[in-house]
């Protein structure tokens, strides 16, 4: 079988019961991170054009997906601070 592209990943945000209740598209997603109170998707993602990670919020209940960072320079691995 046929791998997709790394350009074709999506990013799945899955209720308990296992259904997908938003998608989205997200070049090259990685290391997705909950906050802690359980409302907003952390993740890295390539933006079009670019190899390289930035980081970026989703908020689920509305849809919403923010940029958080713009600097060209990878930026991976995201976790919360308590603060």
């Amino acid at each position: 079988t046929e791998r997709p592209s790394r350009d074709a990943l999506r990013l799945a945000v899955r209720d308990r019961a296992g259904r997908v209740v938003q998608t989205l598209d997200a070049r090259i997603p990685w290391t997705p991170r909950w906050s802690p109170e359980g409302t907003t998707l952390l993740y890295g993602a390539a933006p079009t054009g670019s190899d390289a990670s930035e980081l970026w919020t989703a908020l689920p209940a509305t849809g919403a997906v923010t940029r958080r960072t713009g600097e060209g320079r990878d930026a991976n691995d995201p976790h919360w601070s308590p603060d």
